[in-house]
């Protein structure tokens, strides 16, 4: 596996965790929201929206985790005997 490689797949495991991390705070917010003596609508909504969409692009970079390690037989062959 080229640096090039190894360089996108540590920037893009990185980046997955940055996107749970704002949406673990985005959850909480609306938790509170929802808890709140003065529901905001809006807001309710906008936070819904931005959960959402992070959802989504997590699922985007997760799959493109997925395809470089199925691109690398070596590397896919240790995530293998990890998981075993």
């Amino acid at each position: 596996m080229s640096k090039k490689n190894i360089y996108r797949l540590r920037w893009i495991t990185c980046q997955i965790g940055d996107f749970n991390n704002q949406r673990t705070v985005f959850i909480n917010q609306l938790h509170t929201l929802e808890h709140s003596a003065y529901p905001w609508k809006e807001v309710e909504i906008n936070l819904k929206k931005l959960i959402r969409e992070l959802g989504k692009g997590i699922g985007k970079i997760d799959s493109s985790i997925g395809q470089l390690i199925k691109e690398y037989e070596k590397l896919s062959s240790r995530l293998e005997k990890i998981k075993n």
